[in-house]
């Protein structure tokens, strides 16, 4: 009569070897691929708020340059604006990535649910696509003339 041994012998331990994490590298490759889409949809998002905010004060640029506005003061003011709900959100969105990133550290590899590099590449992402989507419709509204834009063409 032979007894079932607890520890397997070294060719089973081999071939079992490479299926343990398996599930777990796949479930972490999906979250990668959403992540990304994720931060894409809220850069596009982003860029429609402030792209409808911008063409919405059209009148607004316009009665500013013709009172003597310079563009540059134009364009500066639409992006601080634009950037205020931009970093309330960042502020509120990076206590929510801590506080989820450590609930899920068991299916991360490689890497802590709270490394600072991915968090402030994320944060450094959404700024810069604000800054970015809200100079250029304010540039193109303040390059307007006065007189069209008043009219609201």
């Amino acid at each position: 009569m032979t007894w079932p041994t607890l520890v397997s012998s070294g060719a089973h331990r081999e071939r079992d070897a490479g299926r343990g994490p398996a599930p777990r590298r796949i479930a972490a490759n999906v979250l990668i691929v959403f992540a990304g889409f994720a931060l894409m949809l809220a850069v596009v998002g982003i860029f429609s708020v402030v792209s409808f905010s911008v063409a919405d004060r059209t009148r607004e640029i316009g009665v500013r340059v013709a009172l003597g506005a310079e563009g540059d003061q134009v364009r500066w003011l639409m992006v601080r604006q634009a950037l205020v709900p931009v970093v309330v959100g960042a502020v509120f969105g990076l206590a929510g990535a801590v506080a989820v990133g450590r609930a899920i550290e068991g299916f991360l590899f490689g890497v802590s649910g709270t490394d600072a590099v991915t968090l402030s590449g994320v944060v450094g992402v959404m700024l810069g696509a604000a800054v970015l989507e809200s100079w250029l419709p304010a540039r193109r509204a303040s390059l307007l003339d006065p007189v069209r834009a008043l009219r609201g063409e």
